[in-house]
């Protein structure tokens, strides 16, 4: 037994299954894990597995409910949700003719049979790999299919000894664990994160704007690149150098990539440097490619050597599955640039699945012992339990609209893995075109998905900086990158909730609505977090009107844009025209949405200032959690903000139920946006049942309510009651066509013409008929073919 570190040890009887739960045979045992969940072993030796493997870590559950009938030849094992047969120490799939002969499971809500080796063809496939490796990603049997159940087959997994060390399994077993949820989807990754680890809790500025690109910076250009970007009041969070960092770069052999000493040519004093990001609220992370390689003029070379013996060159060998080497990897090279206060590595351009899967995996568990930092890399997919590794990244994507489709592809089809923390090289990484219109897409997509990167090769014309392009392109994208950090506190609430419960940020519509499975229009849309709806645009704007032309859908209830607040009824399809500046995000009834108000840009900190907009149709309750954002077992606080919703009477209750004062203000201003809501009512603020003074006025449709200085261990109960104070405000198709009317380059009097043929009660035909006869008043034929195009759309109106 090697000893790698208390922080890589197992406990081995987390890993034992119950034995309560254990129904065994000479060549077989099924431990029956969960009601929904059972594991299928077959051995010709009678010998079974009980070490964790690389995949499933977890199986001591308590003995769920579960019934067994057994003779001579036949075993029966029965749940709520499923029934297994098995003819008794027979192989499993020892009849190709008829599969199921001698093992086979019954899902009771369905009556769909699985058995062994199933090919599972209705499985939501989950697209996975790098966009670069191939035109066409990978795709990756998902945990979730429309039969209702899914397996994972462990049985060449590795296994790890209570060292925390990796071997071979011995024989060749077969290991299955099988999922049987019907169509309760998230029973699944319940039990799917039961086995194998609840996914990791990523920091909490792991949610704010990255950057990469593959240039090679030094003290002045950095320091240039980084005043830049404030002094356009773009926020920035992480900065990731390429391996250029390193002293390595200098040599012309096929490792030059690993490294792991400051250039200081470079850089001068590079703790001065990573102390100048932080102090700017930007954290460090570094390129490594550790899979080359360890050369002589390394800072702490000589210190390797003592422990380990260098080739005839005078090299080490990069050896990671050697403990020793593994061991001295980590204390000697990789903790001299984290005691430097590195914050994170990017591990890049390691094709090997396995040892891709070594270095997320030790790199992970050995960020404990840096003060009880909670781990964070930029790392391929070993596609194993990815969830426990954030953040995977996919690669060098080209340029592209095509691009922008499969990244709103992938995003949807990441909890289909049980999996949320995916970046993307927004904006495209090389070749292509770039074009403001795409550009503008990728950051609006970026905004609303859950790892926010902007990354893309050398080069001067590679325009990711959003100042590089037109002013107009500017201004649209830094509104959005400055909301992505005005979201932070539903984010990381959101992401607190991935982690301990195992709601992923992105569900798909097709989750509740598997008809639109297969429907290229309304498929890619999906719910992002709690209380939010996206339907990405995805296609090219019309360029004469100056709009996309967006079709979408929108689940059951009522739903508000968030831009304007107008009111959608729920369950319907719809035709709207978006411009640059707005995106179809919606917020359910009721929703309840804290976001930050932030004077330091790059601040991801929970904030003295805090605004929560809270939309009408419903009572509702949200749970806002905090803490310091970066310790492993931080201490927290919760607060509860309960909205009750009765018309024209309306009321607030914020109620701290866990609080620190360690990392929180004593103090809170707050911002309540009612939305949809006018000023004609009467408002009342207590601060622990004691009237308070507040600031009430309003903003368009809605109704703002400040109440300053609040302590962050009160109560805070708002009430505002009236008569008719519900701003109806439906969205209706009317309003988008007079819009696109006003403001194309055409004559005033033909405009209100053209209204007049829209807007009148003629039957669709009898309305091309008269926007045709407008050419002879001077109406240009693109304009004509752009109306006739309209009232496609506009016909149900």
């Amino acid at each position: 037994m090697y000893n790698l570190g208390s922080q890589f040890k197992f406990d081995l009887n987390q890993a034992l299954g119950n034995k309560e739960a254990i129904i065994q045979g000479k060549r077989y045992r099924f431990t029956v894990l969960t009601e929904s969940l059972i594991r299928l072993e077959y051995s010709e030796k009678g010998e079974f597995e009980d070490r964790p493997t690389m995949q499933v870590w977890y199986r001591n559950f308590a003995r769920p409910e579960f019934y067994v009938q057994s003779d001579q030849k036949v075993l029966q094992i029965k749940t709520r949700y499923y029934t297994l047969t098995y003819q008794k120490e027979s192989k499993f799939n020892s009849n190709p003719l008829n599969p199921s002969s001698n093992l086979k499971v019954e899902i009771l809500s369905t009556g769909k049979v699985w058995y062994y080796k199933h090919p599972e063809v209705r499985n939501y496939i989950s697209p996975a790999g790098e966009f670069d490796k191939s035109d066409n990603l990978l795709k990756y049997k998902g945990m979730y299919s429309i039969d209702g159940f899914s397996s994972i087959d462990d049985s060449r997994s590795l296994a790890f000894s209570e060292d925390g060390t990796l071997s071979e399994r011995e024989g060749s077993n077969v290991d299955i664990y099988l999922f049987v949820y019907g169509n309760l989807y998230y029973r699944c990754l319940t039990d799917y994160y039961k086995i194998t680890g609840y996914p990791s809790f990523i920091p909490r500025y792991a949610l704010g704007i990255w950057w990469y690109k593959d240039e090679t910076y030094n003290d002045y250009s950095l320091s240039t690149t980084l005043n830049s970007f404030e002094n356009k009041k773009i926020p920035l969070s992480v900065l990731i150098l390429n391996n250029d960092w390193h002293i390595n770069r200098y040599l012309k052999e096929k490792d030059l990539k690993t490294g792991f000493t400051f250039d200081q040519n470079c850089f001068k004093e590079p703790s001065k440097m990573i102390q100048y990001l932080h102090k700017k609220k930007i954290y460090l992370g570094l390129t490594i490619n550790p899979s080359g390689k360890i050369k002589k003029f390394e800072q702490f070379y000589e210190t390797a050597i003592k422990y380990i013996n260098p080739d005839k060159n005078g090299d080490i060998p990069f050896n990671i599955y050697d403990n020793v080497f593994l061991d001295l990897y980590l204390k000697i090279f990789i903790h001299s640039l984290t005691n430097m206060d590195v914050d994170l590595f990017r591990i890049d351009n390691i094709s090997d699945y396995l040892l891709r899967f070594y270095l997320n995996h030790y790199h992970k568990l050995d960020a404990k012992v840096i003060d009880n930092r909670r781990s964070l890399m930029l790392t391929h997919d070993a596609f194993v339990a990815p969830h426990r590794y954030p953040v995977i990244s996919t690669g060098e994507a080209p340029v592209s609209w095509e691009n922008l489709i499969k990244m709103s592809e992938f995003n949807i089809n990441l909890a289909n893995r049980g999996l949320t923390w995916v970046a993307h090289a927004y904006g495209g990484f090389s070749g292509g075109v770039e074009e403001s219109e795409l550009y503008l897409r990728y950051i609006q997509l970026a905004t609303f998905s859950p790892i926010f990167l902007l990354a893309s090769a050398r080069g001067k014309y590679y325009k990711r900086e959003p100042w590089k392009w037109d002013y107009h392109t500017y201004v649209v994208t830094r509104e959005f990158m400055l909301f992505r950090y005005r979201m932070i506190p539903y984010l990381y609430t959101e992401a607190y909730n991935y982690s301990t419960k195992g709601l992923p940020l992105i569900e798909p519509v097709f989750y509740r609505y598997p008809a639109l499975y297969d429907d290229d229009i309304y498929h890619r849309e999906y719910f992002f977090g709690s209380e939010l709806f996206v339907s990405p645009i995805i296609d090219r704007k019309e360029e004469i009107m100056k709009r996309a032309i967006h079709k979408f859908f929108l689940p059951n209830g009522i739903w508000y844009d968030i831009y304007n607040g107008k009111k959608f009824l729920g369950n319907k399809k719809y035709v709207l025209f978006y411009s640059d500046e707005t995106y179809p995000v919606f917020a359910k009834a009721g929703a309840i949405i804290p976001l930050a108000i932030n004077n330091e840009i790059n601040n991801t900190n929970p904030s003295t200032d805090l605004e929560v907009d809270i939309y009408p149709g419903a009572s509702n309750k949200y749970v806002l959690y905090e803490d310091d954002g970066i310790s492993e077992n931080s201490a927290y606080s919760q607060t509860d903000i309960e909205y009750k919703y009765l018309a024209d009477n309306y009321e607030l209750i914020i109620k701290p139920t866990v609080q620190n004062p360690n990392f929180q203000c004593d103090k809170r201003n707050y911002k309540i946006v009612l939305k949809n809501i006018n000023d004609k009512g009467k408002a009342e603020v207590m601060v622990d049942l004691k009237k308070y003074d507040f600031n009430v006025h309003a903003e368009a449709n809605d109704l703002i309510i400040e109440v300053k200085n609040v302590s962050t261990s009160s109560i805070l109960n708002i009430k505002y009651t009236g008569t008719n104070l519900e701003v109806s405000n439906f969205r209706v198709l009317n309003d988008d066509i007079v819009g696109i009317i006003s403001d194309l380059l055409i004559e005033t009097e033909l405009k209100n013409k053209i209204d007049e043929i829209l807007f009148s009660n003629l039957s669709n035909r009898m309305k091309r008929i008269e926007i045709r006869k407008l050419k002879n008043q001077g109406l240009k034929p693109r304009f004509i073919n752009l109306f006739l195009k309209l009232l496609e759309y506009i016909a149900p109106v």
